[in-house]
């Protein structure tokens, strides 16, 4: 099984320095957002399968670049088109090949470290995967909502949601 996962802990409101309105970079508001987050404890990033219980991920050094992964993989899958989620930070640099099948998805682990994932192949129901990808997406815009009102407002958080809510 592979799993990711927001994990909640605590939703206390936290001031973030705020963004310039003129800001061009989603990703930076991503990246405030994770900061935020993290610093206030209020959610991680859980990551888990072929082998290994638990990732060596986090929600400022991994998530954050995974985002937009994310996002394409939702809308190739919808195109029943082969994909991937790229996890390329330092210590982890894995890459999931995402193969779309008939009720199901493909996943085929390949490392660029010494950890080898065992097994390294998982075929994961369709729906199953799409629904954790979804929640990983909705429970991230919620705990921002929650502890950062201030950067989740921000004009490129807001269409950023609107981006991937009906895949």
């Amino acid at each position: 099984m592979f799993e990711m996962k927001i994990q909640i802990h605590a939703t206390p409101r936290w001031i973030a320095d705020q963004l310039d309105d003129d800001q061009d970079f989603v990703l930076v508001v991503h990246d405030a957002i994770c900061g935020a987050l993290t610093e206030s404890g209020s959610a991680s990033f859980l990551t888990k399968g072929f082998g290994q219980e638990r990732w060596p991920v986090d929600l400022v050094h991994d998530f954050s670049i995974l985002l937009p992964d994310i996002v394409s993989v939702l809308r190739s899958i919808a195109n029943n088109s082969r994909c991937e989620l790229n996890f390329p930070e330092q210590g982890i640099q894995r890459v999931i090949d995402l193969k779309p099948q008939a009720d199901s998805i493909l996943l085929h682990c390949r490392s660029g470290t010494t950890w080898s994932p065992n097994p390294d192949k998982i075929d994961m129901p369709q729906a199953m995967f799409l629904n954790m990808l979804r929640r990983v997406l909705t429970d991230y815009k919620s705990a921002a909502e929650q502890v950062v009102p201030n950067l989740a407002s921000n004009r490129l958080f807001v269409e950023w949601a609107r981006e991937w809510r009906d895949l």
